[in-house]
């Protein structure tokens, strides 16, 4: 059975695998994140280790979450699933959790930019209200 999690800062190579395992497999042009461009992801975005998810079976990360609070919004940055693991409701509940979260401590809405193209996205974002 899965677990998830909110993230904290000695977390980062679990999420820098996440990352790679789950959401850059589907992007394969997209350069592997390390622990050094996840450390300067975090000062250029202002993104926050306490704002991050990721689902795990067993030690293994099956879906990440990345999201960066702004003063009016929660920008969603990244979210992505492990191939085989997808359409089971992995990113639905990280989205879920994290807006459980944000209507305790605000900021009041998520957002999300999503190019044209990536329809399965779109749908899930909808969704996922």
């Amino acid at each position: 059975m899965p677990s998830y999690r909110y993230c904290r800062s000695d977390d980062i190579p679990l999420l820098v695998q996440a990352y790679n395992e789950c959401y850059r497999v589907h992007f394969p042009d997209l350069p592997r994140m390390s622990v050094e461009r996840f450390k300067g992801l975090l000062r250029r975005i202002d993104l926050w280790t306490s704002s991050c998810m990721v689902a795990l079976t067993g030690d293994e990360p099956i879906a990440v979450l990345l999201a960066t609070k702004r003063e009016d919004e929660m920008l969603i940055h990244t979210i992505g699933v492990r191939p085989g693991h997808q359409r089971q409701g992995h990113a639905r509940h990280l989205l879920r959790s994290l807006s459980s979260k944000l209507a305790i401590l605000g900021p009041p809405r998520m957002v999300a930019e999503v190019p044209g193209d990536l329809d399965a996205a779109r749908s899930l974002l909808e969704a996922a209200g």
